[in-house]
């Protein structure tokens, strides 16, 4: 049997608006990373960055630990897509 710790963080109201606003605006920023992947072809999270510099929910983020592990993540996810569609044209029935 493991013991576990439960915390359950009790945050106040404003700090909860300021958690709110901080995940809209990274979906945000991921999804206009992740349609011009989509729509005009795949962009390393260098040519994303130099592209998505002066766009507004990247500025409200005032942090770029947050824009780049986004801009990361959209870059790592189209890699995975295209390593396993390769995979899936060799092996279909997995």
């Amino acid at each position: 049997m493991r013991l576990v710790y439960k915390w359950i963080p009790r945050w106040s109201a404003q700090q909860l608006a300021i958690l709110e606003d901080l995940a809209f605006h990274t979906t945000k920023l991921y999804n206009i990373a992740n349609h011009l992947c989509r729509e005009e072809g795949f962009r390393s999270y260098v040519k994303l960055e130099k592209e998505l510099k002066s766009n507004w929910h990247r500025e409200y983020l005032h942090s770029h630990t947050y824009d780049q592990h986004c801009l990361k993540m959209v870059e790592q996810n189209w890699k995975s897509y295209f390593a396993e569609s390769k995979d899936f044209k060799k092996n279909p029935q997995k």
